[in-house]
């Protein structure tokens, strides 16, 4: 028998790194993150008998170290295709659950919301503490404005993907994340939260550069001139504010209304956009 599934990617407009589980400390972080229509793929052929040998493959729609939480998205695929055949009543908050668990084994230290946005889909608001609490953000048609007006590119850094790099990485990043940065990255999540709740999009664009000059300080020398080369030009060419996902390897602008257009334009004389629309049904598992 042959299981097919695939998971989305996703977007960190702010919070990426306020996950607990990253430092020791006893606060809680906050995280607003959309699942995007970019997906790691997959199959699974399942022995029929004990003699046949299992066979498990995927792929990813995005380059390797996009920073847009495909290692996250492989653990729930790999969960979905392994575990849920033997525990078919696992819900899409336990296939999560079980990622995130699935990462820590690995020694990722990638956040939880990250598991979550894949496993679930949409648009969310995520708590991070001793528990993951997701609150689904629910914009009615203001949630198509929102995906119109973003634009997603490559920035040209390239993230860590060998396991000495990661390592080192992963290491520096800990000493930088310090709990007044999250605090503070975590209270911008929750002013962006309210401002898509109040249905104030240029507010919320704004936010997006405060987040990013919190999380600028948590990347290493080198990695801020290309994505500040970057902000600049979209400044320039119509966006409200902007700023990195994950590692650094993609970022995200929000265009003013009416400068969509131009803002692709500039953008695309200088790097490669990735076209998306959000996701909204999150990891689906189907019998090939």
């Amino acid at each position: 028998m042959r299981l097919e599934a695939r998971a989305p990617l996703r977007l960190d407009f702010c919070g990426g790194w306020t996950d607990p589980t990253l430092i020791e400390w006893d606060g809680s972080g906050a995280t607003v993150t959309a699942a995007i229509t970019r997906y790691v793929a997959g199959y699974h052929d399942v022995p029929t008998s004990p003699r046949e040998g299992s066979r498990l493959e995927y792929r990813c729609g995005v380059p390797p170290g996009s920073g847009l939480g495909e290692f996250a998205a492989e653990a729930v695929l790999w969960v979905t295709l392994v575990r849920t055949p033997v525990a078919n009543t696992l819900s899409r908050a336990d296939i999560a659950a079980i990622a995130c668990q699935v990462q820590l084994f690995a020694g990722m230290i990638e956040g939880r919301q990250d598991a979550y946005a894949s496993a679930l889909g949409g648009l969310n608001f995520v708590r991070l503490g001793r528990r993951v609490e997701v609150e689904r953000l629910d914009l009615g048609s203001l949630t198509w404005e929102l995906q119109r007006r973003l634009i997603l590119v490559r920035s040209g850094i390239v993230a860590p993907d060998a396991a000495g790099t990661r390592a080192e990485h992963d290491s520096a990043m800990r000493e930088r994340l310090t709990p007044e940065a999250v605090t503070r990255l975590s209270d911008v999540a929750a002013a962006m939260k309210s401002s898509l709740i109040d249905g104030d999009l240029d507010t919320f664009g704004a936010r997006l550069t405060e987040a990013w000059n919190i999380q600028r300080t948590l990347l290493e020398t080198g990695k801020h001139e290309r994505l500040e080369q970057l902000m600049r030009i979209a400044e320039r060419n119509g966006a409200i504010g902007g700023t990195a996902c994950g590692r650094g390897s993609c970022a995200i602008f929000l265009a003013r209304e009416g400068h969509e257009a131009g803002l692709r334009r500039a953008l695309r004389t200088e790097t490669a956009i990735l076209d998306f629309d959000f996701d909204t049904y999150g990891v689906h598992l189907k019998k090939g």
